[in-house]
């Protein structure tokens, strides 16, 4: 019986060793199948090159993979500077009076919105009397002139007077006209058309309405736009140099950057300037380089002028802007987006696609840095097709993968 028992309990104690060695292989074989699922999802496929990553169509999309060749082209770089907004001059007049008088009525406001030839104000002023009365007398004597002449002509037919006094009353007939004209063009200078005159038997109407009309002058806009300025008041005193309104299309502005000689090199026609305002913060104004200036001896530096479209009207004449000027080296480089590039193990890398979802890293060296792009320098040749958007996640898949390998 003790025998038996005993032979009981070996054959026990062997079963249970023979049972925890199955489960000891179990743990082995479930750890074993767990490394190599890592090592799946760390991107390696069977026959792949060492480091090749391989995505899940899902994967690809969670991780907004964009893929573009990468091309040679020539860098653009950032010359930063400063400057102010000015009138656009080829679309603002400043307005004088071409007589001096008393301001009788100002007709606009400063903001009002003016078409080209709408008044502004009226002007009393003794200068245009003067020269209407010169006009109207010009115009009597040229009635009187033309009448003689006509009776001459019957004279000389009748061989009462001679051929030669006929000749002198025609003379003074020319007279009389080239006088017409010239007071005329006097008017016309003051901002009396010819036609507003009246007829050559009674210039200026017949009534006093009809002349203190012709007297009046009418200051007008010689273009369409905003009143800016408005230096003038009813019953002031005016001279012919006074500047009384500005008159500007404030939707379209110069803006004046100020660029040094040693500058100027990179600075030409055409090239594209990107602008911002404290009062817009976050807006960014483009335009194009029209023209570069003289350099001033004193500073320096030359002013740059840069014609700017602006149909909301958000810039007006003074307002201080900051610019960035595009200038270009004129050496073709690859140029890759600075999101291109990645840090794995100390090494900078770009992901190169070798067909749909699969992906090897490239270490590359870097040049300079060009605002959103960087120069590469080698590692890479034109035409290779590159990730630009979602590198992160492929150097997370390698930085895992590496670890594993490690381990």
């Amino acid at each position: 019986m003790r025998e038996r028992s005993e032979r009981r309990a070996e054959w026990t104690e062997h079963c249970q060793r023979s049972v925890l060695a199955c489960v000891s292989l179990v743990v082995l074989a479930v750890a074993c199948g767990t490394r190599e699922g890592d090592q799946k999802a760390a991107g390696s496929a069977p026959g792949a090159a060492p480091g090749e990553i391989t995505l899940t169509q899902v994967q690809a999309q969670t991780a907004g993979i964009v893929v573009a060749p990468i091309e040679l082209q020539v860098p653009k770089e950032a010359l930063a500077t400063t400057g102010a907004v000015a009138y656009d001059e080829t679309r603002t007049a400043r307005i004088t009076p071409p007589a001096g008088g008393r301001v009788v009525q100002v007709l606009v406001d400063l903001g009002s919105r003016v078409k080209a030839g709408q008044p502004l104000c009226e002007i009393d002023s003794p200068d245009l009397a003067a020269a209407h009365a010169a006009y109207r007398t010009a115009v009597a004597d040229l009635e009187v002139a033309n009448k003689s002449l006509e009776r001459a002509a019957a004279l000389v037919e009748q061989k009462v007077i001679s051929r030669a006094e006929l000749e002198l009353r025609k003379a003074a007939a020319e007279r009389a006209q080239a006088e017409v004209e010239r007071t005329a063009r006097m008017l016309a200078s003051l901002g009396v058309r010819r036609d507003g005159l009246g007829g050559a038997g009674s210039p200026g109407g017949g009534n006093r309405g009809e002349a203190d009309s012709v007297v009046r002058l009418e200051l007008r806009s010689p273009v369409a736009g905003v009143v800016t300025r408005r230096d003038v008041l009813v019953g002031q005193l005016v001279e012919r140099q006074d500047a009384l309104f500005v008159v500007s299309d404030l939707a379209s502005v110069w803006i004046w950057l100020d660029v040094f000689e040693r500058d100027l090199a990179a600075v030409a026609e055409g090239r594209t300037v990107r602008l911002t305002a404290d009062a817009y913060p976050g807006v960014t104004f483009t335009g194009k380089v029209g023209f570069v200036g003289e350099v001033t001896p004193s500073t320096r530096a030359a002013r740059i002028r840069v014609p700017l479209v602006d149909a909301q009207m958000r810039l007006r004449p003074g307002m201080f802007v900051r610019a960035k000027v595009e200038t270009a080296s004129g050496v073709p480089a690859l140029l890759l987006p600075v999101d291109a590039l990645q840090q794995v193990g100390g090494r900078t890398v770009a992901f190169r696609a070798l067909g749909p979802l699969r992906f090897q890293p490239v270490q590359v060296t870097v040049g300079r840095r060009l605002g959103a792009f960087v120069e590469i320098t080698s590692g890479l040749a034109a035409g290779d097709a590159i990730v630009t958007a979602g590198a992160l996640a492929l150097a997370g898949e390698l930085s895992k993968g590496e670890m594993g390998e490690e381990d």
